[in-house]
């Protein structure tokens, strides 16, 4: 009898202090970035979670929503977390660049335990003042591609946001069309959830500064205003007033009512520009931070072929209301919710002979 008592005592500690420990667990969030104990701790956590509340943080949308549901129920009793601070509570200013050649396989080493899938990430001691879809246009550009997700990833998790990452790739078949890309991921992302704020992003420019913070506002905000890097030795400033290329948050609104990028541009150039004339055009005035916030490094790439653009340029406004995201035309040749990123492989229809002749590729 006193044996089973015994028992009976002890197991009860092993239960609270095993609480406990998923109480502090959750609460200082930096141990589940640590890499390889971060995994271990996360898997215990985990665990305990699926004991206390029935389901499992690591499945898929039917279940948890996000990792600050979690630990609502745990800490705070569904009592709702507070807002992150509007000002990130970082002390430096420069990021500090990580320009290693990673592969995939890096990448799911050091984020893979803290990424739910389709790159999606909360903070879990507050509740995040925006939910990004980073949407990335891409293709035959692997290295910076990993490159700037291993140095972007954690860049934003320390400015506090809730993201998820769209990488959007096209076949071969015709010149790159970053237009229909872009279109396409901001259309999978307002089909995956409810993201207040849309950045789009180039695969070659890292930020250098933490003030650059990536959130939304109501006008559209460009964030690129500097770079130097593999290429370009010497900082190029902004070439144009009206340049918004780079990199650049927009809401939904924003986004939508300026009828998206045209995907009428085939090969490099003018595409960005032809956006920054619907956004005007539809009263909306583009923001920058100042310029030594905007800072970027430039990885090197190849460069594109440049497509025809005088006949384009000249019919922005007549067209901007009847081609672009109200004329999206693709075919989805293959999609996954990878681990680091939702993946997207798309084919544009082909260029229209008008235009672009037999100068397809």
């Amino acid at each position: 009898m006193q044996n089973l008592a015994t028992r009976k005592v002890f197991l009860a500690c092993v239960i609270l202090g095993f609480g406990f420990t998923c109480y502090i667990l959750f609460f200082n969030g930096e141990l589940r970035r640590w890499t390889t104990l971060g995994s271990r701790i996360t898997s215990w956590t985990e665990n305990c979670v699926s004991s206390i509340t029935g389901k499992d943080l690591r499945a898929g949308n039917d279940t948890v929503n996000s990792a600050s549901d979690v630990r609502s129920v745990v800490i705070s009793g569904n009592k709702p977390l507070q807002l992150c601070p509007e000002k990130p509570p970082i002390a430096e200013t420069k990021v500090p660049l990580n320009l290693t050649n990673v592969t995939y396989a890096d990448l799911k080493r050091e984020f893979g335990h803290v990424l739910r899938p389709g790159g999606h990430y909360a903070p879990i001691t507050c509740k995040s003042r925006e939910r990004i879809a980073l949407i990335i246009p891409y293709r035959n550009r692997e290295r910076n591609l990993f490159i700037l997700l291993h140095n972007l990833i954690p860049f934003l998790m320390r400015q506090q946001a809730e993201f998820a990452v769209y990488v959007v790739e096209q076949t071969q078949d015709y010149m790159f069309d970053k237009g229909v890309l872009i279109d396409v991921g901001f259309v999978k992302a307002r089909q995956d959830g409810d993201f207040s704020c849309f950045i789009v992003h180039d695969t070659d420019l890292i930020p250098r500064d933490y003030r650059n913070v990536y959130r939304c506002s109501d006008k559209p905000r460009h964030l690129m205003l500097n770079r130097s890097g593999e290429q370009r030795k010497k900082p190029e400033k902004l070439p144009y007033s009206a340049f918004i290329g780079g990199a650049i948050a927009l809401t939904k609104e924003q986004f939508e009512k300026s009828n998206g990028w045209s995907t009428a541009y085939y090969g490099w150039g003018f595409e960005d520009d032809d956006m920054e004339i619907r956004l005007k055009s539809h009263g909306f005035r583009i923001v920058r931070y100042p310029i030594e916030i905007g800072d970027y490094y430039e990885l090197g790439h190849t460069p594109q072929k440049p497509g025809p653009r005088s006949k384009l340029a000249r019919s922005v406004k007549t067209r901007m209301n009847s081609e672009g995201l109200n004329t999206l035309n693709y075919t989805l040749v293959k999609q996954e919710k990878r681990e680091i990123y939702n993946w997207y492989l798309v084919k544009p229809p082909p260029p229209p002979p008008e235009i672009y002749g037999n100068n397809t590729r």
